[in-house]
């Protein structure tokens, strides 16, 4: 039996940007899935309520069944465990607002690479720093018995865009901190409980097929025109104004 797909959706109130994303993806990827599920959470981070509205109704556009959150107050990784916890499908297509995706993703691409343990597809961009492997890994620094100081590598995983299997966004959810990054507390110390979860899995990545990269972010270009940094401060992801 084929498996089933859901869709989550990260947004804030960034019309713009979310109606680029979701052009983007529906004419290269949304329209070679049939999702069972699409659950979105709209942020009033950025924007005016108006434009978070705005956002609502371009996801109805293309959703008309969506089931939307609309939170009073911001919180990046709760959104992440709010739309994690609703999905049931076998696979879960993640999916945040500042994304353009650059070539065709279809289910044959991603349904064999699920398998065993690896857990997660991250899409190729620029940004990623792949060490060679097929497998994102992040680097940590260690002490043997005999004293002596090493690198070892470590399963990582990437949020956005990526495809996951259903049962292990689900378990990652129910451990989540929500006061930190969701995914930096997949491997920087930060959550130890979840760590020892994801870290018997891998995350693989998936790469285009006439490029590299498979997938652009917009976010970094949106951030530059509003002046804007993004730091990570005591585990949590912080935006304030550049000097």
């Amino acid at each position: 039996m084929s498996p089933t797909f859901d869709l989550v959706l990260i947004c804030g109130r960034r019309p713009a940007l979310l109606a680029r994303t979701l052009a983007s993806f529906e004419t290269q990827v949304f329209r070679n899935f049939s999702f069972a599920n699409v659950i979105a959470n709209i942020d009033p981070f950025c924007g005016t309520a108006e434009d978070g509205e705005k956002c609502r109704d371009l996801i109805l556009s293309y959703f008309p069944d969506a089931r939307i959150f609309q939170p009073e107050a911001p919180g990046f990784c709760a959104a992440v465990i709010r739309v994690w916890q609703q999905t049931n499908s076998d696979i879960v297509l993640h999916l945040e607002d500042d994304w353009l995706v650059l070539e065709p993703i279809t289910a044959d691409r991603v349904v064999p690479e699920l398998t065993g343990d690896v857990k997660s597809l991250t899409c190729m961009t620029a940004t990623k720093n792949t060490r060679n492997k097929a497998f994102q890994t992040c680097r940590r620094r260690v002490c043997t018995a005999e004293g002596v100081e090493e690198d070892v590598f470590l399963n990582a995983f990437s949020t956005s865009p990526a495809f996951f299997a259903g049962d292990f966004v689900r378990h990652a959810a129910a451990v989540m901190n929500p006061a930190l990054d969701p995914e930096k507390q997949f491997f920087r110390s930060l959550n130890p409980e979840l760590e020892a979860y994801a870290f018997q899995f891998r995350c693989k990545f998936l790469f285009g097929k006439e490029n590299i990269f498979l997938v652009q972010d917009i976010g970094r270009e949106w951030r530059d025109e509003q002046k804007l940094g993004k730091w990570l401060v005591r585990g949590q992801s912080v935006w304030a104004p550049l000097e």
